[in-house]
């Protein structure tokens, strides 16, 4: 689901529904939270909500990219900023923030977690080193110009 914060503390605004834009999983409604109290467990935070990607011959949610990364995290340890830009079908630019000095190792990497998603429908081109926070807005993960 999507989800939706409301502001309960503050007593000088009305209540405000703010959308994130990001996209939750849920725990089953008979969870029990371990703290006791009766309330909607969030047991993953998936990443933005956006377009699709457009493959060659499929399309596939925004929210991969989020699991790609999310991947390396978590079997090699390695966190990695990016965002992912599409400008043409079949094609995407990924841009990485870090610059390290075992490039050729973290691109395998890369390309081993696109593969499993993607196979051969996208060809990627991935660029390290590239500024991505300019501290103006909230950092998109994904960005198309094409619908």
């Amino acid at each position: 689901g999507e989800i939706v914060v409301t502001n309960l503390l503050s007593r000088s605004f009305p209540i405000i529904r703010y959308k994130l834009g990001d996209a939750v999983v849920l725990a089953s409604p008979d969870y029990k939270c371990p703290c006791g109290r009766n309330h909607p467990v969030v047991l993953d935070v998936c990443g933005r909500i956006g377009k699709n990607i457009l493959g060659k011959t499929s399309k596939y949610p925004s929210l991969t990219f989020y699991y790609v990364f999310k991947n390396i995290a978590i079997q090699d340890g390695i966190t990695l900023n990016y965002q992912a830009r599409q400008d043409e079908k079949g094609k995407i630019t990924i841009n990485i923030e870090q610059n390290p000095e075992n490039i050729s190792e973290l691109q395998q990497l890369v390309r081993r977690e696109l593969d499993k998603y993607f196979h051969d429908d996208i060809d990627f081109t991935i660029n390290w080193g590239v500024q991505l926070h300019t501290h103006k807005e909230k950092l998109k993960d994904f960005i198309t110009t094409i619908e």
